[in-house]
């Protein structure tokens, strides 16, 4: 093969182990799959090729080609996993499960709560509360009974505060882990994915030090917290094992 053949082949591999890198990182089921080395790619590689002919018109794509770049990507994922999924293991047996149940979430556009309800906020005797704000919306989550509390100020107050979203009957699942947890990629990804699998509905998600504070509905709360502490002992009987 001549030298600018050569080139141009160096050239379309590289564009195709972009292209399905591309493909796999947006779809988390096929990620996991190539991580641990348990995907068909043979059939992953014809399913890659019609998608993708249909989106690029224009360029050929072949079984071959596409399987190869999966396979080396299969290899980087798997090496990057191991490095990593000890550690992950160590962080989730050492991790501790809190429950807290009869939480109400409450959203207000822009700023204003912490400002407009400062002297309610302060004066309550609140069993839970968190508070996080984005450009457009301050959403706090706070126990039922100080709701009550606040809910004639919030009436009281609703011009100031704008509309308001109110989400009852929550519960709040609180994850307490070591300081590694902090560097260490791919623990709140695992926990999240082990919730989505088994198909539990977040809505809320507070990442606070080494607390991971997770709010569901009420009635998917015994099975999310099951979930979680299955994980952790999992966790602590894999570490038995190996020592």
């Amino acid at each position: 093969m001549s030298g600018r053949g050569s080139r141009l082949m160096r050239r379309r591999e590289r564009s195709i182990s972009e292209l399905v890198r591309e493909y796999v990182t947006v779809r988390p089921c096929i990620l996991e799959a190539l991580k641990r080395g348990i995907v068909n790619y043979s059939a992953l590689a014809r399913a890659i090729v019609l998608e993708l002919s249909s989106i690029y018109e224009g360029m050929r794509f072949n079984t071959p080609a596409i399987k190869m770049a999966l396979r080396r990507y299969s290899e980087e994922l798997e090496a990057i996993r191991e490095t990593f999924e000890e550690k992950i293991i160590r962080i989730l047996a050492s991790s501790s499960l809190q429950l807290i149940n009869d939480i109400v979430v409450f959203t207000t556009s822009g700023f204003a709560v912490p400002y407009v309800l400062s002297k309610e906020l302060t004066s309550l005797k609140h069993r839970f509360l968190q508070l996080t704000q984005s450009p457009q919306h301050t959403t706090i989550m706070i126990d039922k009974e100080s709701f009550e509390s606040l809910y004639s100020a919030l009436e009281r107050k609703r011009a100031q505060l704008g509309e308001i979203e109110i989400l009852r009957d929550q519960t709040a699942i609180l994850v307490n882990s070591p300081p590694e947890i902090i560097k260490t990629p791919g623990v709140i990804a695992y926990i999240l994915s082990a919730l989505a699998y088994h198909g539990v509905n977040i809505t809320q998600f507070i990442s606070c030090h080494t607390d991971t504070i997770l709010i569901v509905d009420r009635k998917e709360a015994l099975r999310a917290y099951s979930i979680l502490e299955k994980l952790i002992l999992t966790a602590r009987q894999m570490l038995e094992e190996q020592f």
